[in-house]
């Protein structure tokens, strides 16, 4: 407490203080005037924590959110449509708007503003420089000449890109439609929504002798730059300041500044053998499986596109006794599906704690299932924490006892990689709960035991990589199963058992095939929101379906009860009552159709909605934002708002369109 209680009680006079102490029993703590001062100071800290608070309140760097609106009001700051997004705020924004009013009409008021408002990476580009016109002899422009030199490489790898130096014969459509660019008055803004996450010190995929990927279940990702700061408020994003993902030709020419302890790409073997720079060439490694197909001996070929490494042959005896390594980058556009990225608010803070690392003296045990049976062993409350990033290849098994909680995690930061040799098998007593949490997982079924009495089993930022016949979530009993910021293969259910998915994707990889099936007729109750499933769907009942993509059939046996609400399913769904959902009629089942960029795992797009889509899509959530599992970007909403503000800064007479770079 910031008021004293002793302070206090000290100002009354000393009789009352005597008086006070004397009708002190057995029974209290305090006597009864001090225990009323005590409520008193209470009362006196709230008071001097509110005027602190207000005090605050008349600044922008510490008032509470609510004061930003008022703030701004005072120096004419224009609000923005809300944004239900915990991370969006426009304090900064606010704090900003006068030095930004100060840089009006210049291109990298423009570009931060866009970052600003949206929290993506952005560039900014004025087409009129880019206009292949004829040369005005008092003002020559050496470097704006319509015929490009088939020599200057570098330039010609940026083609069709928000780096394109190339110029372009006048385009007179409209800037603002996405279709025409390249006139006078046009300024592009370029938006990243793929971000880049990093994995560091992370086991790589073994594919035989002398070949991996960077990815640690051997699928084939791009690897991408991190983003690095601007030097100062006048520069403009280059190619190094945004999320993009590595050409081979690019990274081979700057391998100096991306690959290195520190940088964005590194490969170790073992614990101490460093891959050097110049042991390092970049190739196409598209058509690997072919024999005749090797690397120079002393050399290690990276493939950036694909994520592919091979090792030539000086280095197979290294790496026959040794574990290979990896730093990298990879793209996403939301963190979901398990990653280094902060999780800690959603841990669990029980005070038993058993850390697991392959790395000697960092954890208490150095497998899983070792802390699990200690875990298990005591009726207490307990986290595994797995402290590092590489691959734990085990039987695992968890049995818990009557009200016990284990919270298997990786430790924030990181994002270890399970892969069961057999089936991962779960089972425990009333009230108990299993909690799994930041891990990429893979090989073979995640079964709830039948006749077990586990109350619930939770999966969040985890990916369980999607297949069509194995890795499934097999319900023995009436569970209650979440699944919240993952990505996951197909679930099997049990009659009544309890299914809650949020932010999500389901995936079994083919639209016939069953994504949430019921196990021997047994069917679920089933409540999904903000998230994207490929796969039939047969269950009991829904309780709630909201912002939700269902690419394939959905059939729910008791349709008096339940509501699904702003979603896509396929007309001939059998459903409860619909409200706001898509197809509305059997005309529109042909024109109203979800388009992805992607559906396969490992791709930086992954179910991510075509700019292209209809609005039904793009718009058609509750909130106006778009449906399915990247709800929570909230574009439309960021779009708009940016559209809002540039307003306000461009020259007269300019037009700005904006562009998504991915």
């Amino acid at each position: 407490m910031n008021v004293d209680l002793e302070k206090l009680y000290q100002l009354l006079p000393a009789i009352y203080r005597v008086k006070d102490s004397e009708l002190v029993d057995n029974h209290q703590d305090l006597p009864p005037l001090k225990a009323l001062f005590s409520i008193l100071s209470e009362e006196l800290d709230m008071i001097e924590e509110n005027l602190d608070q207000l005090y605050d309140d008349q600044f922008i760097e510490t008032c509470s959110e609510w004061a930003i609106p008022y703030i701004g009001d005072l120096i004419g700051f224009q609000p923005l449509a809300p944004i239900h997004d915990p991370k969006f705020t426009s304090r900064s924004e606010v704090a900003n708007t006068i030095g930004y009013r100060r840089r009006k009409g210049t291109l990298s008021i423009l570009e931060q503003l866009a970052r600003d408002v949206t929290n993506w990476d952005a560039n900014v580009v004025e087409y009129f420089r880019l206009l292949a016109t004829t040369q005005y002899l008092n003002h020559l422009r050496p470097n704006n000449i319509s015929v490009p030199n088939l020599k200057n490489w570098e330039q010609l790898e940026y083609v069709n890109s928000p780096f394109d130096t190339i110029p372009r014969t006048a385009d007179l459509r409209n800037i603002n439609s996405k279709r025409g660019k390249y006139n006078i008055p046009n300024i592009g803004i370029f938006l990243w929504r793929i971000q880049a996450f990093s994995r560091t010190d992370a086991s790589a995929f073994q594919v035989d002798g002398a070949r991996y990927t960077f990815h640690p279940l051997g699928i084939d990702t791009a690897l991408y730059n991190f983003p690095e700061t601007e030097t100062s408020v006048t520069e403009l994003a280059a190619p190094n300041h945004t999320p993009v993902a590595f050409k081979r030709r690019l990274l081979k020419e700057h391998l100096n500044a991306h690959y290195g302890r520190g940088k964005d790409i590194f490969i170790r073997i073992g614990s101490n053998r460093d891959i050097h720079k110049n042991e390092i060439c970049i190739g196409n490694l598209s058509n690997w499986d072919d024999a005749t197909l090797s690397p120079p001996a002393n050399r290690v070929v990276i493939d950036p596109e694909l994520g592919r490494i091979m090792f030539g042959a000086d280095f197979i005896t290294a790496l026959s006794s040794n574990h290979v390594n990896v730093w990298y980058n990879y793209g996403s556009l939301e963190k979901m599906g398990g990653g280094e990225y902060d999780r800690a608010s959603g841990f669990s803070d029980f005070e038993i704690i058993y850390t697991v690392s392959k790395d000697v003296g960092l954890g208490n045990f150095l497998n899983i299932q070792d802390a699990i049976n200690e875990a298990q062993a005591q009726p207490n409350n307990a986290i595994i924490e797995v402290l590092d990033n590489h691959s734990y290849e085990e039987n695992l098994q968890i049995q818990l006892q009557t009200g016990q909680t284990i919270e298997l995690r990786s430790a924030d930061g990181m994002c270890a990689v399970l892969k069961f040799l057999t089936d991962f098998t779960i089972e425990g007593e009333a009230l108990s709960e299993v909690i799994i949490n930041g891990f990429i997982m893979d090989g073979n079924n995640m079964v709830i035991q039948n006749n077990t009495n586990l109350e619930r089993l939770s999966i969040t930022h985890c990916t369980y990589l999607p297949k069509a016949s194995s890795n499934k979530i097999i319900l023995g009993s009436p569970i209650q199963l979440k699944i919240n910021n993952a990505i996951v293969a197909g679930i099997n259910t049990f009659e009544n058992a309890s299914i809650h998915i949020e932010n999500s994707i389901v995936d079994v990889l083919n639209k016939e095939e069953k994504a949430i099936s019921a196990l021997e007729g047994q069917r679920a109750i089933l409540q999904v929101k903000n998230t994207t499933i490929l796969g039939e769907v047969d269950v009991k009942s829904i309780s709630l379906v909201e912002n939700c993509i269902f690419i394939s059939l959905v059939t729910v046996q008791l349709l008096q009860t339940g509501c699904i609400r702003y979603s896509y399913l396929p007309f001939n769904s059998i459903t409860p009552r619909k409200y706001h959902c898509y197809p509305k009629t059997s005309e529109e089942i042909k024109t109203v159709v979800p388009d992805f960029m992607s559906t396969i795992y490992g791709n930086p797009a992954y179910f991510q909605l075509n700019v292209w889509c209809k609005n039904e899509f793009l718009k058609g959530a509750d909130d106006a934002s778009e449906i399915g599992v990247y709800h929570n970007l909230f574009q439309p909403q960021k779009e708009s708002n940016l559209q809002i503000r540039i307003q306000e800064y461009l020259r007269f007479g300019m037009e700005a369109g904006v562009f998504y770079a991915s």
